[in-house]
């Protein structure tokens, strides 16, 4: 039983990455409901709180505000920098490495330059 329920959790996980790296709208909501009893078993209790408090937004959302909605709906919550199918990125993803591309790059704070205060 337990090998079962261990591989339903690494199901939705896997799930979870589809839905986001295929930019699946629809699929995010249905995974992340799946989620939060593996938050609260796993003591992630603020995940699971707020998980929930998500999922009552999302649903109020198509009515309460629908240019949101639609572009959600037609992929603006991932971003892609390929045109690939799987190329589907979270934007604090990429932020990230956006940044830390600038900032490890040619002339950036750790290459090229002394860390002085005036260079930060």
């Amino acid at each position: 039983m337990l090998w079962l329920q261990y591989m339903y959790y690494v199901d939705v996980l896997r799930t979870v990455i589809r839905a986001k790296r295929t930019i699946d709208w629809n699929l995010h909501p249905l995974q992340v409901s799946k989620m939060m009893n593996l938050f609260a078993a796993t003591g992630h209790n603020h995940y699971a709180k707020c998980a929930r408090l998500y999922l009552q937004m999302m649903e109020r959302l198509s009515t309460e505000h629908e240019w949101l909605y639609n572009n959600l709906s037609s992929g603006s919550h991932s971003i892609r920098r390929f045109n690939r199918f799987w190329g589907g990125l979270s934007t604090d993803l990429i932020v990230e490495q956006v940044m830390m591309k600038a900032v490890k790059g040619q002339g950036g704070l750790t290459h090229g330059r002394c860390m002085t205060d005036s260079v930060r």
